[in-house]
């Protein structure tokens, strides 16, 4: 799965980041610009499922 690196690398492991959020945020600007390979883009819509599946069971 790809998930892009963290915001920051003094991150706290007790603050809750939205990292679907981000992933989808992140995907709309990239594919906006054009930037992703079909790949890519499979890749990351793969990831933001995987994510939106997990988020149902929590």
């Amino acid at each position: 799965m790809a998930i892009g690196a963290p915001t920051s690398m003094v991150e706290s492991p007790f603050k809750k980041y939205d990292l679907l959020n981000d992933m989808k945020q992140t995907f709309s600007l990239s594919a906006s610009l054009g930037s992703q390979t079909n790949a890519a883009k499979t890749d990351y819509l793969n990831a933001i499922s995987t994510l939106e599946r997990l988020n149902e069971y929590r």
